[in-house]
């Protein structure tokens, strides 16, 4: 069990949690955003969030060549 926490409130909790999930337990981006609204956050990342989110799933894609990103936007 891992728990992360953003004390302010900014959805870096979200960006850390789908970050980790792309590249340490082999999901894609599109399920690493599913699973920030349904495991515990009842909303979407903001866009200063997302953004990040998706910058790092290229950069898992396009350099390190991890196969199991998958399509992104």
């Amino acid at each position: 069990v891992i728990y992360v926490h953003c004390e302010g409130g900014l959805d870096r909790t979200g960006f850390t949690a789908g970050a980790y999930a792309m590249r340490y337990l082999g999901l894609s981006y599109k399920n690493a955003l599913t699973l920030n609204t349904s495991e515990g956050l009842p909303r979407n990342l903001n866009f200063f969030s997302e953004i990040p989110l998706e910058k790092y799933a290229h950069y898992l894609k396009d350099t390190l060549k991890i196969p199991t990103i998958g399509p992104i936007k």
